[in-house]
């Protein structure tokens, strides 16, 4: 008696039909601040649906700049095509990786200021209006950091010693004032009173003015060998199985 065999089921795997993308909103903070790359594996189940459910991080790299947490969201976005047994979709496990490239912070060339240069009496009235805005805001040059407790006051503590001494901030912003305000307004607002013109400084040529005073990207290049050095910042390359 002859039996038949079985036949072998029909398999496909699951595929994206939305792949998810990390945007510019998407990036830690800490790591766009010091241009920092990462890359992230997320394994997920892909339902009946399409949907992206229970995400677990496999592997993330570097660790410590919250590179798990936003692969979790970029692939929650996603769409995809369900796995299939016989042309009925069945929900299945997947790995997915998101990289995170950013653009690490280079030190600008920026061309000399040409303006004409300010006189003795403008820059001691900007110098009282410098250390009049810096009684308000003692630490103008240290950004929002986003880090884990743990790693946020030494950062910022990187962020404090590479940038300009109190004495080198007062000269940058005395000058800006200089080259930007009128003799007569610095002279009006250095003694509380109203300036004489009615038109505020233009903010746009304010920052290209101040360029070759500070520049920011060099601070950032500085913590950001600092932090590496000290915590790594490695991107575990892609694996065959990957």
């Amino acid at each position: 008696m002859m039996v038949a065999a079985p036949s072998l089921a029909q398999r496909t795997s699951s595929s994206w039909k939305i792949p998810p993308s990390a945007s510019g909103d998407d990036f830690p903070s800490l790591a766009v601040l010091l241009g920092i790359d990462g890359r992230v594996i997320v394994e997920c189940t892909a339902t009946v649906s399409g949907q992206a459910k229970d995400c677990e991080i496999s592997s993330e790299s570097p660790d410590g700049l919250g590179f798990g947490e936003r692969a979790l969201e970029v692939v929650s976005r996603g769409l995809l095509n369900p796995a299939t047994i016989d042309g009925r979709a069945t929900p299945s496990r997947f790995r997915v990786a998101i990289p995170f490239m950013t653009e690490r912070p280079r030190r600008s060339q920026t061309p000399p200021w040409r303006g004409p240069t300010p006189t003795p009496a403008a820059m001691a009235a900007a110098d009282i209006l410098a250390q009049q805005m810096l009684a308000e805001i003692p630490e103008p040059f240290m950004p929002e950091i986003d880090a884990p407790a743990d790693r946020k006051a030494l950062i910022e503590s990187w962020f404090r010693q590479e940038s300009p001494s109190p004495t080198e901030t007062r000269r940058i912003f005395a000058t800006l004032f200089a080259r930007n305000i009128s003799e007569a307004d610095l002279q009006a607002l250095s003694q509380g009173r109203p300036p004489v013109s009615k038109t505020p400084p233009d903010r746009e040529q304010m920052i290209k003015s101040s360029l070759d005073l500070f520049d920011p990207d060099a601070v950032a290049i500085k913590v950001r060998a600092r932090y590496c050095a000290r915590f790594g910042c490695e991107v575990t390359p892609p694996s065959p199985a990957s």
